[in-house]
């Protein structure tokens, strides 16, 4: 496996967007859910940011936090196969 952080910004951006989309949730309500706790992100902003793979941890745990987030480890392991294979 490589550690090449582009694979990575895959992984991060996946996992994410598909515990979004199981949700139903777009990026204005993610928006307004961080806002409820206090931080502060444009839709426009996540949107990038997931795009891109390209965010904090933190930000990362509150997306998590706010969408009531469980991940499986099996879906990590798709997510992971995935990126390795588009890279």
């Amino acid at each position: 496996m490589s550690n090449k952080l582009p694979h990575w910004n895959c992984v991060a951006s996946r996992l994410v967007k598909a515990e979004l989309q199981k949700r139903g949730i777009k990026y204005a309500e993610l928006s307004n859910l961080l806002a409820n706790i206090g931080i502060e992100q444009t839709p426009a902003n996540l949107r990038s940011k997931l795009s891109k793979g390209i965010f904090s941890a933190s930000l990362l745990l509150q997306i998590f936090h706010v969408i009531s987030a469980d991940i499986n480890p099996s879906e990590l392991g798709v997510i992971l196969c995935g990126c390795e294979k588009s890279n």
